[in-house]
């Protein structure tokens, strides 16, 4: 009779350890997860007051360089001007592009996309294409220091384009998309129009 007492008491030693330890390895993961969380919430930087100013207009006129038949006789090119804006008392990384990374859409009309059409992004001498020769590129790196302003243009060139390429007196809009990369790609845009 003392074995069978005996083995009761270790079985029961054995459950009330085993009991002692899921509950140990519960209250673990539950720590682990709530670290997880904070972790999560720490990394995650809240975006920047970006303001973008479009001081040489929303409009790309292209109407007397783009033919009847759809032409184009000379490569244009037309510039707008825009200042980017930093009211924050912190630095802000952005990305300025044609593709929206949240949703994957392209901000350049699918009648517009081919080799005939490039777009650019300038910051003073320094020219970053966001399309170039029917593609799409990864876009323009910018660094705004704390309550600054990055004067910049976007420009867009038609070449020399034979019949039928383009649609003769259309409105095409354009988005431009202003990305925080570091603050879970918060996007913001703004949208200009290109006639023919």
């Amino acid at each position: 009779m003392n074995r069978n007492k005996l083995a009761w008491v270790l079985v029961g030693i054995l459950v009330v350890a085993c009991l002692y330890l899921v509950t140990q390895v519960n209250t673990l993961n539950l720590k682990l997860q709530m670290m997880e969380e904070q972790m999560a919430k720490a990394v995650t930087i809240t975006p920047a007051n970006i303001k973008v100013d479009q001081v040489g207009g929303t409009e790309f006129n292209f109407s007397t360089v783009v033919a009847s038949d759809g032409s184009v006789a000379n490569t244009t090119t037309k510039e707008l001007a825009l200042n980017i804006i930093n009211e924050d008392k912190n630095p802000a990384k952005i990305v300025v592009t044609l593709v929206n990374p949240k949703t994957g859409e392209i901000g350049l009309p699918k009648e517009l996309r081919n080799s005939y059409v490039d777009v650019y992004f300038k910051v003073g001498s320094d020219t970053k294409y966001l399309y170039l020769d029917g593609k799409l590129t990864d876009g323009k790196v910018l660094t705004l220091d704390p309550a600054s302003a990055v004067s910049a243009s976007l420009g867009i060139t038609l070449k020399q384009a034979p019949s039928g390429t383009f649609t003769d007196n259309q409105t095409y809009t354009i988005t431009l998309y202003i990305v925080q990369p570091d603050a879970g790609n918060y996007v913001q845009s703004v949208t200009y129009t290109l006639k023919t």
